[in-house]
């Protein structure tokens, strides 16, 4: 169990004791907290109910690929591994110690002249829907903005003897719109809520695996993919995500029509001076092949997961 794991592991570096956390809930000052392989997020203390000097201490569950969320509270910044964050990071190192510098959280390492240097410039990326604070001395910020990809269509089955059997394979998802290189006016403190677009799922295929022999007739239509959702930054930026890919029909002794792939997400709203991009027909989830059965194996198969939408911001405090 990852939890044993972990005790051995904390016990053998003195962390203990610490307090097991649940998905959601805020990181306790000065105490050590222990991130079970079931809590997938945490919260940062907000800096009101803080005094400068207060530490949290993070510990995770050594489960492979447990990466939790830690979601960075009320604008603050945090200033690690020589990068800035804001809203949010995942946490892939077992332990962390953070400590309240009256402004944003630091590791012990990272000096006064280290923050004041980090602070002067960031990055702020969202897979997930959020909201970004624009931090003090900055007037200006530059955005990229991608819409999620449509799922590609799940693949044909058809299987026949003595007849031809026809299938087709899933068509592809149609891509997300982008908007690129947006500079935008700001002022410090402003909340610019961020939308991200779910991705489109991929449709399912029969998936039957045949053998060889025997008299039969069979034929299974693959399912669509997902249609992508929209991305938003404000009222700013509005882009739409791919279309779903269609899923390959099956026939006996005709071959079906052809079918069409994903239509590309468009620019909905660009109020910003960035280049607008709209995606492309077919750009997104790839089409699952489809298995055309007369005498041997064959099996088909599910279309791809579109790729995920994001939005970047990027900033620099004034001179």
């Amino acid at each position: 169990m990852a939890v044993n794991t972990f005790d051995l592991w904390a016990e053998q570096r003195g962390i203990l004791p610490f307090k097991p956390l649940q998905t959601g809930q805020v990181l306790l000052v000065n105490e050590p907290c222990f991130l079970p392989y079931e809590c997938a997020s945490c919260r940062l203390p907000e800096r009101k109910d803080i005094a400068i000097g207060a530490q949290v201490i993070i510990a995770k569950s050594l489960e492979q690929g447990h990466n939790p969320l830690v979601q960075i509270t009320d604008g603050a910044l945090l200033y690690l591994n020589n990068q800035v964050y804001t809203g949010q990071f995942n946490l892939t190192s077992p332990e962390l110690r953070l400590i309240y510098n009256g402004f944003g959280w630091q590791v012990p390492n990272f000096s006064a002249t280290d923050t004041q240097n980090a602070a002067r410039s960031g990055i702020a990326n969202f897979t997930a829907s959020g909201s970004f604070t624009v931090p003090a001395g900055v007037s200006e910020i530059v955005v990229d903005a991608k819409a999620a990809d449509g799922g590609g269509g799940g693949g044909a089955y058809a299987a026949a003897y003595p007849s031809q059997p026809y299938a087709q394979s899933g068509t592809n998802g149609g891509s997300g719109a982008k908007v690129k290189g947006a500079t935008i006016a700001v002022s410090a403190g402003d909340i610019i809520p961020i939308t991200i677009g779910a991705h489109g799922g991929g449709g399912s295929a029969y998936g039957y695996w045949a053998s060889s022999g025997g008299n039969f007739s069979f034929v299974r239509h693959g399912m669509d993919g997902g249609d992508a959702g929209i991305t938003q930054v404000g009222e700013l930026i509005r882009i739409e995500g791919g279309k779903r890919g269609r899923g390959g029909q099956g026939a006996l002794d005709v071959p079906p029509s052809p079918i069409a792939t994903g239509k590309a997400g468009t620019v909905l709203v660009n109020n910003t001076n960035g280049t607008a991009q709209d995606g492309e027909d077919g750009g997104g989830g790839k089409g699952g092949g489809a298995a055309q059965h007369r005498g041997g194996n064959a099996q088909s198969y599910s279309g791809s997961t579109g790729a995920a939408g994001y939005v970047s911001i990027q900033w620099e405090v004034n001179a």
